[in-house]
């Protein structure tokens, strides 16, 4: 459930807000459109908005129910990478042979414009997995520390 919530879910609701963000804004400035709401959601490397959204869901999930299994579900997506990273992007798919695998990840490497969808199926997945763990790991900090007060104690 977890790993669900982690990864696919964060990546649909973080389109949805991105999506509904930019309607709203579309009216005071017509260049924010549905085609720059996509560029922003897939161009960028690191998928920061993704990334961040997955660590403050991990970081409420956590607070309030504790699942410490929330901690883990950064491994799944991180053996994927790993497997990836060893056995290399297929060429053919925007990998070029001589090309840096680090680059075509995490960097600029990889553009969905070039019909290379690596980053958007192998990276953002294992992004917003590390940073709904984190998330978790931080709530699960603060909760040790009592700064944080859990479900139960209400």
């Amino acid at each position: 459930m977890h790993q669900f919530l982690s990864t696919y879910a964060v990546i649909v609701g973080s389109a949805i807000i991105v999506f509904s963000v930019t309607s709203v804004l579309h009216i005071w400035r017509p260049e924010l459109d549905n085609h720059m709401a996509s560029r922003v959601l897939t161009t960028i490397p690191e998928f920061p908005i993704q990334t961040v959204l997955a660590f403050l869901f991990g970081f409420w999930l956590m607070k309030w129910t504790g699942p410490k299994v929330a901690l883990w579900v950064w491994v799944l997506p991180a053996i994927v990478m790993l497997i990836m990273f060893i056995h290399g992007p297929v060429a053919g798919y925007g990998f070029h042979s001589g090309a840096n695998v680090f680059g075509h990840f995490f960097g600029s490497g990889c553009k969905p414009r070039d019909r290379c969808l690596d980053q958007i199926v192998f990276t953002l997945p294992f992004c917003t997995a590390v940073g709904y763990s984190l998330g978790a790991a931080f709530a699960h900090f603060q909760k040790k520390v009592g700064m944080v007060p859990s479900a139960a104690s209400y």
